[in-house]
């Protein structure tokens, strides 16, 4: 509607000088905004919200009187579609792709006027409801590409966000790996963990942690340190994360604290263009618990695609206690460690001391068994090693039951040093520089890993010097896709091998019955 009526005055005169609408009350049509005309000053289009049933009557009547003429009225859409590419937010005078796509199919191929499914039963496709397929099947192995790149690294402790869970509410376990997750009833999935390679001495703090938050203390020479990985969902924290993240810094003052994670706010304090207000809040909560914000440079933490055109923010966030913010260095973002997720992962380092070297800090005790070679092992071997280690050790004379903590540690230190020796005795030992792969990976897979990487970095360049990154970012989109659906099919298709070929006496029912024949009887 174009009219010279102030906005307050505008439903009562609409409502009086239509006879068609006297039969309705004030609170059945309500003045939302206004928007200017070009035209003149005095000018301006009205946008009206109405009940279903007035708003028939006014888009049948087509035109309205009000005041002294009579204004065109039409249904308002507050969103603007672009007719060339169908994506949503701009329009085809503005679109910068050169996509154009036809709206009955969604194909790019032909146009509306030549769509050869118009006049077939073939139900429409609607092209922004197929856009989003790809991202629930990349996520584990989004997670199995994370966890071999962690074993392989220098990294103590891992912060996940969002990991995969599968049916279930928790992720499964990971040899030579503690993982801190607390899951809540049936629905609580595990939205936030924490990773640690065994003999790092950390223990879970329950009282802290919800599936959204999860808490882990360290203590290191008489100083205590607690490490915090969050996740906070996109639109609202809907488990109120926040207000759990509060109440861990205010029952633990005066305690050292790393707290990372996908918090989902936006702040130029940590690079974001824009600030939100979770944003606001993330830095209210800073300032009053003394945390300082880690994050430097302004790559972005997390990259898509949306509506054919390439999207990506700051919203990943590492937060230290003033006290300790002076031992975190080496802060960057890491393209290379999990090329198929969307979200970029975070390297940083944290020295116990001012004074401690930081080749020291590097260095920690591994107990995996990604160690050895067990593709060239040699399993006669192998078994009479580990029957000789259990029987020549004390554990099968130990009453597991009657043990405490202290001693149930020292026993599975014992196990785990067995199993060691047993190893060394019958494999080859992977050299020191050596990292580590699935049995399943492929030369075809390191290719299409390279190809992801290579192109990643190419789109960053391109954002660098202001180039074009649309093309790139579909390009890395496509290799993205391919380069899952490829782990997918190798690590289904080596699992099927691996089951079709156990026989009864493979090497998980030969640990098992070792363990059997020598516990005491």
């Amino acid at each position: 509607m174009k009219l010279r009526s102030k906005p307050e005055d505008l439903v009562r005169t609409l409502l009086r000088q239509n006879t068609e609408l006297h039969t309705f009350k004030d609170n059945d049509i309500t003045f939302r905004f206004k928007r200017g005309n070009n035209r003149s000053t005095y000018l301006y289009n009205a946008v009206l919200v109405a009940n279903p049933a007035i708003w028939k009557f006014i888009v049948k009547m087509g035109r309205v009187c009000l005041d002294f003429q009579k204004v065109h009225a039409e249904d308002f859409s507050p969103f603007l579609q672009c007719q060339k590419c169908l994506s949503f937010g701009h329009v085809k005078k503005h679109c910068r792709t050169e996509v154009t796509r036809c709206s009955h199919c969604a194909s790019d191929t032909h146009t509306l006027d030549q769509c050869p499914t118009m006049d077939t039963p073939h139900p429409p496709k609607v092209f922004n409801c197929t856009q989003h397929k790809c991202n629930l099947d990349r996520s584990k192995h989004s997670l199995k590409e994370f966890i071999t790149y962690f074993i392989n690294s220098e990294h103590n402790v891992a912060l996940v966000s969002e990991p995969y869970t599968g049916k279930g509410i928790e992720i499964g376990a990971f040899r030579g790996l503690d993982i801190f997750q607390f899951p809540s009833g049936p629905d609580g999935k595990v939205k936030a963990c924490i990773l640690a390679k065994t003999k790092t001495a950390f223990l879970g703090l329950s009282q802290f942690s919800t599936p959204n938050l999860c808490v882990v203390r360290a203590l290191h020479r008489h100083q205590q340190i607690l490490i915090a990985s969050v996740y906070i969902e996109p639109s609202a924290d809907e488990a109120d994360t926040l207000h759990s993240l509060e109440h861990l810094l205010s029952n633990n003052t005066n305690t050292r604290c790393i707290i990372g994670g996908d918090f989902n706010g936006g702040h130029p304090l940590w690079g974001s263009e824009r600030m939100n207000a979770r944003g606001r809040d993330i830095i209210d909560l800073s300032l009053i618990h003394d945390l300082q914000v880690c994050n430097v440079g302004n790559t972005p933490t997390f990259e898509t695609i949306t509506h054919g055109h390439a999207r990506s923010s700051i919203i990943d966030i590492t937060l230290v206690s003033s006290l300790i913010y002076g031992q975190v260095s080496d802060w960057k973002v890491n393209l290379d460690a999990c090329p198929s997720s969307q979200h970029n992962a975070i390297d940083y380092t944290y020295t116990h001391s001012h004074s401690q070297n930081k080749s020291q800090t590097s260095q920690h005790l591994n107990t995996t068994t990604f160690l050895y070679k067990n593709n060239k092992a040699n399993w006669r071997l192998f078994k009479e090693s580990i029957l000789t280690q259990f029987t020549s050790s004390d554990t099968s004379e130990l009453d597991i039951q009657a043990l405490d903590t202290g001693q149930l540690e020292s026993l599975i230190d014992t196990i785990t040093e067995c199993i060691h020796t047993a190893c060394r005795d019958s494999m080859p030992v992977r050299s020191a520089g050596a990292k580590c792969k699935p049995p399943w990976w492929t030369e075809a897979l390191e290719a299409h890993k390279q190809e992801v990487i290579h192109t990643h970095h190419k789109l960053h360049a391109a954002k660098k010097s202001h180039q074009p990154v649309d093309a790139l970012a579909r390009q890395l989109h496509t290799l993205r896709e391919r380069y899952a659906a490829a782990l997918k099919a190798e690590s289904t298709a080596h699992f099927k091998e691996f089951c079709e070929l156990q026989t009864k006496e493979n090497v998980w029912s030969l640990t098992n019955r070792l363990l059997r024949e020598s516990a005491p009887r």
